[in-house]
């Protein structure tokens, strides 16, 4: 429970509070967060917990993303545990506790989206299941193109328009299997690919074969997270491109600050001025994690999405550092601009009864 109650979010700022508070251990936080998003998107919670536990924590603990597939999408197994409610609280704080690794989003952004990677997917749409898939498992090949190859293989579009027609997803998951993944964790994946008709999920596992197949053994880091402020009890942090008052805290900040104004404008028109901010201030303070495993390719992906969601919106290659850069020295500026809005927007504080959070416990 909470030492402190919140105010009343609404089901935008509950998702993002929720998974941002996951990556940053914040347990509170995510399990009032999960008690706001349950009461108010009820059955999305389990496609919610199952999409963050494939993105943000993957590898770090692949028998936890097993866990949280198998309770999202057996309710009989939840039963045995207790009520719905008591199974959130419950996978949220593991989820939170455990060990991250978020380079499957890298992978799955650069194979769908990366301007740079069109050859590479023309390359894989010439050719049949099969190749791609043993493709997909091939430690010979780049990073991107077994991305791009597990992708196509899977046949798991995502958001967006339809691009795959179709795939062998079971087929996929057996090679992996076979190359040494553990066949609970393909399993859950197929399971968690039905359950949110996402190929993010499709990333994870080979992701966790490409560092198996690169005989090492990952380490787990302690970052040191970007500053943050309190918006009328909740965490700047929360405030990202995909909520309402994140995007008008951005567009404020390009009126206000001329630095980050002026470094945009080098490389991007104007009308694209605000969605490219919008990405630098993602990756300042959104993705921020307290534990994290790496690997000694982990720079290389990081680069990879990174460069993949600038020049994804525009971005020209030399700009995507300078801009990355100057977001993050304007943090402090941006929390200001949030902090400000969101005070403004409460007009009065909104509090959990205490009653609310006792029945979550």
């Amino acid at each position: 429970m909470l030492s402190s109650q919140i105010p009343q979010i609404d089901a935008w700022t509950a998702s993002s509070l929720l998974q941002k508070a996951i990556r940053r251990n914040e347990v509170e936080y995510a399990e009032a967060a999960a008690i706001a998003f349950h009461r108010m998107r009820g059955n999305a919670i389990w496609r919610r917990l199952t999409l963050i536990a494939f993105e943000d924590v993957g590898p770090g603990d692949p028998d936890l993303c097993v866990s949280v597939t198998q309770y999202a999408t057996d309710p009989a197994a939840r039963q045995e545990i207790g009520s719905d409610q008591e199974v959130v609280n419950l996978l949220v704080r593991q989820m939170c506790k455990a060990t991250k690794n978020r380079e499957a989003d890298y992978m799955i952004c650069a194979a769908k989206q990366a301007p740079f990677a069109e050859r590479n997917r023309a390359m894989f749409a010439a050719k049949s299941s099969a190749e791609r898939i043993i493709a997909a498992g091939d430690a010979r090949l780049t990073l991107l193109d077994r991305s791009v190859a597990a992708w196509m293989a899977s046949g798991i579009n995502g958001g967006g328009p339809q691009v795959l027609s179709g795939g062998q997803l079971p087929d996929l998951m057996a090679n992996l299997s076979a190359l040494g993944i553990c066949k609970s964790f393909t399993s859950a994946v197929i399971s968690a690919c039905q359950k949110t008709g996402e190929p993010i999920v499709v990333m994870t596992p080979l992701l966790a074969l490409a560092m198996r197949q690169n005989d090492e053994l990952p380490v787990v880091v302690e970052e040191v997270l970007p500053p943050t402020v309190l918006c009328n009890g909740i965490p700047s942090w929360v405030f990202d491109k995909h909520t309402r008052l994140g995007k008008s805290a951005i567009r404020q900040l390009l009126c206000e600050n001329r630095n980050v104004r002026d470094c945009i404008a080098e490389f991007v028109p104007e009308y694209r001025a605000l969605e490219v901010a919008a990405m630098g201030a993602f990756y300042a303070d959104a993705i921020s994690m307290t534990r994290r495993m790496v690997w000694t390719r982990s720079g290389e992906l990081y680069q990879l999405g990174l460069r993949t969601d600038f020049t994804k919106i525009g971005t020209p290659e030399d700009g995507v550092m300078p801009i990355a850069s100057v977001m993050l020295a304007s943090l402090e500026h941006l929390n200001d601009i949030r902090r400000r809005l969101r005070t403004a927007s409460c007009g009065q504080r909104l509090s959990w009864g205490a009653g609310d959070l006792e029945a979550a416990k």
